[in-house]
């Protein structure tokens, strides 16, 4: 059977159209005005309401970095976007025995890590496995590191366990960037009304955060994550969180342990430059959500 469209039937496709330049940090853009049109309805006001910028053909976009804007441009064509990769961070210096029994103690932990979410990944995928002695040490909540762990390997439930990155973790990698190039790009796709593009982004993000192993030695990395998401993204309701606060909350309830060690993460309420007692009220939420063993999934 004939399924293509009829000679009646017109199909605007994106290269049908004239492209249109955006300006942004003085590098130029160019993308189909039936693309933009499809894309973001904040942007086809731009090029279609806007009269100097229809006139002109040209519109600036201030307060986006272009490598935003770029990866914008790349989902917008193709369906997804690159992201830089991990930055190997220098060795210490030979010698060092401080330095050398940090690493040492992180590797360990890592090694630990590493087994604890294998032993995840085996029970989300319905393999058996051995059973071990149970840990009869006393935890707050209830809520094991090891079950927490796991329900944020979960987090999207269309996600298959197999799905989940279980490569070998690189302690010396710095993932700040990494991280800022989701929530950068997810920030935009919320003020320009793009739902896809957020939805992308945030997955994207759960990816590497999953695949990011949470050492002393990078806690400012995601520290660096939870201060823009908190800069730059807004609690509407009180009932309904920021998509990607929710996200970064279901980690911090998994690694509490870990980032309550670390001076900046604590601190981190009285320095962020805007809605520090948001953050505070989350963080509070949360804590006390594992202390009395209330179910999690709407925080």
């Amino acid at each position: 059977m004939d399924r293509s469209p009829s000679r009646d039937t017109e199909v605007e496709l994106p290269y049908s159209s004239p492209p249109f330049e955006f300006v942004v940090e003085n590098e130029a853009f160019f993308l189909h005005q039936t693309l933009v049109a499809q894309t973001s309805a904040p942007l086809n006001a731009l090029i279609n309401i806007d009269m100097k910028e229809k006139d002109e053909g040209q519109a600036a976009l201030p307060g986006v970095e272009a490598a935003t804007f770029r990866r914008f441009c790349q989902w917008a064509y193709t369906g997804s976007y690159d992201c830089p990769a991990p930055c190997p961070v220098s060795k210490k210096k030979e010698g060092d025995a401080s330095n050398a029994s940090i690493v040492a103690q992180e590797a360990a932990s890592v090694d630990g890590e590493s087994e604890s979410r294998d032993q995840s990944l085996r029970k989300a995928s319905g393999k058996s496995e051995k059973k071990k002695p149970k840990n009869t040490r006393w935890t707050p909540s209830g809520l094991s590191r090891s079950s927490l762990h796991e329900r944020f390997l979960r987090y999207w439930e269309s996600r298959e366990p197999q799905t989940v990155p279980q490569k070998k973790p690189n302690v010396e990698c710095d993932y700040t960037e990494v991280f800022l190039a989701h929530a950068k790009l997810y920030v935009f796709a919320e003020e320009k009304d793009v739902p896809r593009l957020k939805t992308r982004a945030l997955k994207g993000l759960h990816t590497n955060l999953c695949e990011f192993h949470l050492q002393r030695s990078r806690v400012g990395d995601f520290v660096s994550l939870l201060r823009y998401a908190y800069e730059n993204t807004a609690q509407l309701r009180p009932e309904k969180p920021d998509d990607l606060r929710q996200l970064l909350a279901e980690y911090m309830s998994w690694q509490m342990e870990i980032l309550m060690k670390n001076e900046e993460f604590r601190s981190l309420a009285f320095t962020v430059k805007k809605d520090g007692n948001e953050f505070l009220d989350d963080f509070m939420a949360m804590v006390m959500k594992r202390l009395y063993k209330a179910d999690i999934s709407s925080y």
